[in-house]
């Protein structure tokens, strides 16, 4: 019973267009200049929200599908994970920093 309620809940939120990136929200973004290492992928932020932990270092090897940091927003965490195999070449936010959608967190050289 409690799973239909928070899926017709979350139903309700995605016909509401609360899951659609927006560019008119004024979050307190890390406002970054940002411009990659070059070969890098940048891993960015899905959704406005703040950085809770950064998982990598500089330099760690990440496999496809690994979460390099979780962020929080609106009581929720949720892994960011690598798109792809590699290493860590940078690393842009720090736990606690608010992030807009799509600001830069971790870049990975693919390899």
């Amino acid at each position: 019973r409690q799973s239909a309620a928070f899926a017709a809940e979350r139903a309700a939120w995605a016909a509401a267009g609360e899951f659609t990136p927006r560019d008119d929200v004024d979050a307190d973004p890390l406002e970054v200049d940002y411009t990659p290492p070059e070969g890098g992928t940048v891993i960015g932020a899905p959704m406005t929200s703040s950085v809770w932990k950064v998982n990598v270092e500089l330099g760690d090897e990440v496999v496809a599908g690994q979460a390099v940091v979780i962020i929080e927003a609106m009581k929720t965490e949720t892994s960011v994970l690598s798109p792809c195999s590699g290493t860590v070449i940078d690393v842009v936010a720090a736990p606690g920093a608010h992030v807009a959608s799509g600001a830069p967190l971790v870049v990975v050289r693919p390899g």
